[in-house]
């Protein structure tokens, strides 16, 4: 009996071991399904991945390029800009040269040394003020034929023998005092500035020139007009023969040279003349003046 139920319960065993076997191949085969799933999944990430790295590697390349680009346009640049800092150095050394021999024809006994320390404070108050420096060198030459430490009997003081008393907030705003005013930069300063104001009133050279010096020294104001249209003259003699010589050697040079030189040629030819080149309508009351000069006091 026990030998037929044991015979019996062999089919369900066999049925159910089937089953489960036929289970765990379904789940098998379903995992398999979801991991393949999975692996298409990875290799679409990987492929996106892969365009990404693409596509940040010409990008990387692109900002590479542009970095080199704006490297290369900076270099440009600084080679502009410094390439433009000669050319102004070039022609400040060029108008101080022009100035400091103004100052050694107009006194041949001053200090070469002097004269150049004069030239670059007349420089840079001309331009402050814009004053011609030609005016600026024959007002101190008149007023005091370029000596330092020079004082009126009516305490005009210095190379452009300023009074400190006729200008106290002048002297306030820049600091001068007794000691100092016959200090090159303070005394030309002031009487530069002194000189501008005049001008800007009486819009005139001429009625500067009596407000500055004393409206009664005719042959004073002469003296320093007479001067300054000599140095005008002498400078646009200058001008127009180093330009016939400019012109006389671009004939003898070749075509391609012309071209590669001819902006550094026209900067070069203006660096000696460019010092004063305001005010050259100053002069016109000069023909007003006709009487000899004389050695009058200094007047401010």
């Amino acid at each position: 009996m026990e030998n037929r139920g044991n015979k019996s319960k062999l089919p369900i065993i066999t049925l159910v071991l089937v089953l489960c076997a036929f289970a765990a191949v379904t789940y098998l085969l379903y995992q398999n399904t979801l991991i393949n799933k999975q692996l298409e999944e990875m290799d679409l990430n990987v492929s996106g991945l892969n365009s990404t790295l693409d596509n940040l590697t010409q990008h990387l390349e692109i900002s590479k390029e542009n970095m080199q680009k704006k490297d290369q346009a900076i270099k440009s640049l600084q080679q502009a800009v410094a390439a433009e800092e000669r050319v102004k150095e070039q022609k400040t050394a060029a108008e101080q040269i022009w100035i400091a021999s103004l100052i050694l024809n107009l006194q041949p006994k001053i200090d070469p040394m002097v004269a150049d320390v004069i030239a670059s404070t007349v420089r840079k108050y001309s331009y402050k003020y814009r004053i011609p420096p030609e005016l600026i060198v024959n007002v101190a030459m008149r007023e005091s034929s370029f000596r330092l430490i020079l004082e009126s009997n009516k305490k005009a003081k210095g190379l452009m023998q300023v009074m400190a008393s006729a200008h106290p907030e002048k002297v306030e705003k820049l600091g001068i005092n007794n000691d100092n005013i016959f200090h090159i930069d303070n005394n030309i300063h002031m009487g530069t500035m002194i000189l501008a104001e005049y001008y800007e009133s009486k819009n005139s050279i001429y009625g500067a020139l009596e407000s500055y010096v004393g409206a009664d020294l005719k042959s004073y104001i002469n003296d320093i007009l007479v001067g300054f249209a000599d140095t005008k003259i002498e400078q646009f003699r200058a001008m127009s023969l180093n330009q016939q010589e400019k012109d006389e050697a671009e004939k003898s040079e070749p075509a391609g040279e012309k071209e590669d030189e001819e902006a550094l040629d026209a900067e070069g030819d203006n660096t000696t003349t460019e010092a004063g080149a305001s005010g050259d309508n100053d002069l016109q009351n000069e023909e007003n003046i006709a009487e000899p000069s004389q050695n009058s006091g200094e007047n401010l």
